[in-house]
């Protein structure tokens, strides 16, 4: 990312911090991330990631908003600013099980997976801080849906 005014640059660092992975780094950690992001623009109808394919980047959605839609076509989540999208691929390798669309004018931070795992095997500290905000994601998800099945 290209060097920024330092009131942008707090802004931005406080919106990476909203993002689950990234709110218990340090503020250095954070700057080596924000360092990662490509600001891009989308339009509606746009299509920011396909089902099936390579997971090589990750997205912070800034503003507007995206639809998660399944292989089959259906729509089975809209989502809204300020969150991550792409994540989980770009952890595990694996390919993309959704499609996101976008649904109205957006605006996103891409992280390309080469550059974010350069990062994650260069420190130490970074990698055990997202891995484990990711497990915690990963805790709070399946709690929640085992507590709806059970209750």
């Amino acid at each position: 990312m290209a060097k920024t005014d330092p009131k942008k640059e707090k802004l931005l660092i406080q919106v990476l911090k909203k993002i689950p992975i990234f709110n218990g780094l340090a503020l250095s950690q954070v700057r080596k991330i924000l360092a990662l992001c490509a600001h891009k623009s989308y339009a509606p109808g746009d299509t920011v990631c396909e089902s099936g394919t390579a997971p090589d980047e990750m997205f912070v959605l800034l503003s507007g908003e995206v639809g998660i839609i399944t292989h089959e076509g259906l729509k089975v989540a809209t989502v809204l600013p300020v969150t991550m999208v792409g994540e989980m691929g770009v952890m595990t390798g694996q390919p993309r099980v959704a499609t996101v669309e976008v649904t109205k004018p957006s605006a996103m931070f891409v992280i390309q997976k080469m550059q974010f795992d350069a990062v994650l095997r260069d420190d130490d500290d970074i990698r055990s801080k997202v891995y484990r905000a990711i497990i915690r994601s990963e805790e709070r998800r399946v709690g929640k849906e085992c507590r709806s099945r059970w209750s």
